[in-house]
């Protein structure tokens, strides 16, 4: 009997460590709302919280370090991360486009316009989408400013608060939570409406090894997204960013009207990631530009449509 207790003990330890083994990590930046199709999957009980494990991150940076080091499987971040990432030869891949338009441009009381930030100093997150739309931008205006690098969102607004700079640029629901104390000036989405910002990320290796999760976790979010996009003033979605975000009900409603979640990997997308990159050669944030093969996986999400 003692001999047959050990041989079951041994059996459940092997099917405990496999499971683990299976279950997926996925890298998540707190104070964005890019996440949101997911944190809504899991309170709808759509996720197993003993399939999938969030590990939350102040910023897209410290996401992409945690990545790239394989201390998760799968990251939803902003693309300019993943480009640079794969141009330095790390292994990771888009396999589908998430999150999109919730940027835009807050400002204090001195800035009315683009224009009025000539000659300004201007808060953005180096090396980040905001800092390729914030410089593109510039240009498209023929106005100079002086940017003002921050490592995370809530730095940004200490320094806006501390009149450090004039203007930030940040996104989705900080600009609904500093609404009543700053005026947003632009929104990124009127140049390029539905322009992506959050991919869906993981690593080579999570897709040889985990191929089945990462199709389980693409189908939910795929089925989730379609469903929030069918009703976006569905009372229970609303609630759900008015608890988890710490927004009234009219800041999750306009947070929602600013933010698209839409997967694919489609064509006109990936020349609009490709385009801004080119920023970030000009800038010399990275060396080299890779090859849309290096940064896509399309097979998962191709599954879905």
């Amino acid at each position: 009997m003692k001999k047959l207790l050990m041989i079951l003990t041994a059996v459940l330890l092997l099917m405990s460590c496999s499971q683990s083994k299976e279950k997926l990590k996925i890298a998540i930046i707190s104070p964005s709302i890019d996440h949101l199709p997911l944190s809504y999957a899991i309170e709808k009980g759509r996720l197993s919280k003993e399939a999938f494990e969030l590990v939350r991150f102040n910023s897209g940076w410290e996401a992409q370090e945690a990545l790239v080091n394989e201390k998760v499987d799968v990251a939803i971040i902003p693309f300019t991360y993943v480009w640079t990432a794969r141009s330095k030869g790390y292994k990771v891949k888009t396999i589908s486009f998430f999150e999109r338009e919730t940027d835009g441009i807050i400002a204090d009381s001195t800035i009315s316009s683009i224009k009025d930030l000539e000659n300004k100093k201007i808060g953005v997150l180096r090396a980040s989408t905001l800092d390729a739309f914030m410089y593109k931008l510039s240009k498209k205006e023929k106005i100079k400013y002086e940017p003002v690098y921050f490592r995370t969102p809530a730095e940004m607004i200490a320094g806006l608060d501390a009149q450090q700079v004039s203007a930030i640029i940040t996104y989705v629901p900080t600009i609904q939570k500093l609404n009543n104390k700053y005026k947003i000036i632009h929104w990124f989405s009127n140049d390029n409406p539905e322009h992506p910002c959050c991919n869906l990320t993981t690593t080579e290796s999570t897709i040889n090894n985990k191929k089945n999760e990462l199709r389980r976790l693409t189908r939910v979010l795929y089925d989730i997204t379609e469903e929030i996009n069918q009703d976006k003033s569905n009372p229970l979605l609303i609630k759900h960013i008015m608890d988890n975000y710490k927004l009234n009900e009219n800041q999750s409603k306009d947070a929602l009207s600013h933010t698209v979640f839409k997967m694919n990997l489609a064509k006109m997308d990936r020349e609009f990631e490709y385009e801004t990159m080119k920023t970030f050669l000009e800038l010399k944030y990275i060396d080299k530009m890779p090859k849309f093969e290096e940064v896509y996986q399309p097979g998962i999400i191709n599954e879905l449509q």
